[in-house]
């Protein structure tokens, strides 16, 4: 009787022991990762990214009532890329709420929801213990990448949740073919490609793994994958027919500025592609592990796991492909690629998983090799910022206390941002027809008419590559003031995607004379932005007194690029005057500026 009450009190020992070293690794996993997110929510909480206010001015504008356009007025144009985040952001637009800070939220949602996704999925689909699982799903955490993405304002972890939940219902139609979730996934797949296009790239390597299976005569239901593509077809026909009839085309103009490259594959898709491999060399790994560890052990997966190994390595080869010949600039955070991240951490599990389950056994002895388990993915993936924490704690109390945030005030997108809040008080701001090449933030706090000369709110551009067209078309638009970046050794930027990237040749176009130049607000960043007035605008005196009292930060005693007919002259010592919206506590900082 004592010996069988001693047998229970050490079981009772035991499972009070595996649960509390369960928690304790699961709180070891969460408050770094807890800490780090919120830290940088606040830190930087000034972050911008421009090309997120191009999607905001465009919601911005349809809670307004004006439509899916980047100017009132204007005709429709499909210069953003998601469409459902347009449609998301209005309703919070139109009661006055800040669409970055509802994207951010979304974006954190959506990144939880990621590792809650792949915390189930571990535990269902490869019966891994809670630690086990946990340890898993803090993976795309342990990429500074996510929490980058979180705070773009951009769809990237909108379309990263929805593409991996459209992978999940795959999933589950290959494993039972039924009716119900081959109509789940067509229906998941069409809300991925409102997000972003190339979504589509899961359906076509769907289709070649049917193929697959068709040539090893395996068995395949017919009527559920002819119910799904029927679906998908019927809504992409509805979407395809409003699209026609509402902006007269299918394709968005990104696609003609990013994807229609004179070469088949892109030197900054390639080199985004590079980037993508070595980042997530790590997980690559696991997946050539788990696939050559499936074609050598025929119980090391069961049939339908292989199956979703070849269809996940399949949709990553295309993704890959894509974007090797697409233009990516502003690829901050490898945001182009970053969606294949959790589709390999599901791919990876079958030989991650039996490491890290080992390590985390049941056992009482293998039990204290848990914590060694969770700093060893800690090592592996090597998450930066969960090695700052220290760091991140002090600048989170230190800035919260302030008020304030560690961004530059004069990085290049905080200067646009001001440039633009500065235009805004400008009385006649509305009718202003404004040409700037950072198309988001400046048009989106300013409200002027803006036309981009990358093309992406104005169809003629995106989609015409003939130079001398270009320039009529770009002169012949009128503009009053025209924001140019130049860099800090006196050239044009040539950087940058879309016909009009050549900044150089339409400068030197005699209709140039027509304009000049007024003043330059100064940035950190590789260039400066100069700000240059038509000389026949009806707002031109207002407009030069308005640019130099409250916008600019100064001017040169000479234009020092070239302009037109006007080459500068290189025996005229180059002069700085300072602006008198500069107040005394920048003066400083800008003069040692570069």
């Amino acid at each position: 009787m004592l010996f069988s009450w001693r047998l229970i009190f050490y079981k009772v020992r035991g499972s009070t022991l595996r649960v509390s070293l369960q928690a304790s690794c699961i709180l070891l996993m969460v408050i770094p990762i807890l800490i780090t997110c919120v830290s940088t929510a606040i830190v930087h909480r000034q972050f911008l990214f421009d090309d997120s206010f191009i999607t905001y001015r465009y919601a911005k504008n349809l809670a307004d009532g004006n439509g899916i356009v980047f100017n009132p007025g204007d005709p429709p144009t499909e210069g953003y890329t998601p469409l459902l985040l347009v449609l998301l952001l209005a309703p919070f637009l139109k009661i006055g709420l800040d669409p970055l800070v509802i994207t951010r939220v979304l974006s954190f949602l959506s990144a939880i929801g990621l590792s809650a996704c792949i915390f189930f999925s571990a535990k269902r689909r490869f019966r891994c213990t809670t630690i086990s699982a946990s340890i898993v799903a803090s993976i795309p955490f342990l990429f500074s990448d996510t929490v980058v993405h979180c705070m773009t304002g951009m769809e990237t972890m909108l379309y990263t949740l929805c593409l991996f939940l459209c992978f999940l219902a795959g999933v589950q139609f290959i494993r039972n073919q039924s009716l119900k979730w081959s109509l789940i996934f067509s229906s998941i797949l069409f809300l991925c490609t409102l997000f972003r296009p190339e979504g589509f790239l899961l359906y076509i390597a769907f289709l070649i793994l049917c193929g697959i299976q068709a040539l090893r005569k395996d068995s395949i239901l017919l009527r559920p994958l002819i119910a799904g593509a029927g679906l998908l077809f019927a809504m992409g026909m509805v979407y395809g027919i409003w699209k026609v009839f509402h902006f007269g085309y299918i394709l968005p103009n990104a696609f003609f500025i990013k994807a229609n490259t004179p070469f088949f594959f892109s030197e900054m898709g390639v080199a985004s592609v590079v980037d993508f491999l070595v980042h997530y060399s790590i997980l690559l790994a696991l997946v050539l592990s788990s696939a050559i560890l499936a074609g050598t052990q025929e119980d090391f997966l069961p049939r339908e796991s292989n199956k979703v190994l070849i269809w996940g390595s399949i949709f990553v080869t295309l993704y890959v492909i894509f974007f090797a010949t697409v233009d990516t600039l502003q690829d901050i955070g490898g945001r182009f690629l970053y969606p294949c991240m959790a589709i390999l951490v599901l791919l990876s599990m079958p030989s991650l998983v039996r490491v890290i389950d080992w390590m985390t056994s049941d056992s009482i002895l293998k039990g204290s090799a848990t914590i060694g388990a969770c700093i060893m993915v800690y090592l592996v993936f090597q998450p930066i910022y969960l090695f700052q924490l220290i760091t991140n704690t002090k600048q989170m109390i230190y800035y919260g206390m302030r008020g304030g945030g560690i961004d530059d005030p004069y990085s290049l997108v905080q200067r646009e941002m001001q440039i633009g809040k500065d235009l805004a008080e400008y009385p006649d701001i509305s009718r202003i027809r404004l040409m700037v090449g950072d198309a988001g933030v400046i048009p989106y706090f300013s409200e002027a008419i803006c036309l981009d000369p990358v093309g992406l709110n104005d169809t003629f551009i995106a989609r015409n590559r003939d130079p001398q067209a270009l320039s009529d078309y770009v002169y012949g638009w009128e503009a009053d003031v025209i924001i140019g970046a130049i860099n800090k050794d006196f050239t044009w930027l040539q950087i940058g995607h879309g016909p009009m990237g050549n900044l150089d040749y339409y400068a030197r176009d005699i209709r140039a004379d027509e304009y000049f130049y007024v003043g330059t607000c100064r940035t950190r960043d590789s260039y400066d932005l100069f700000f240059f007035v038509r000389k026949s605008s009806k707002y031109l005196h207002s407009l030069t007194y308005f640019l130099r009292e409250r916008v600019v930060d100064g001017w040169y005693n000479i234009l020092p690029v070239p302009l037109g007919s006007y080459v500068p002259k290189k025996d005229i010592q180059l002069e700085w005057t300072m602006g008198k919206r500069v107040g005394l506590q920048e003066r400083s900082t800008l003069h040692r500026m570069p």
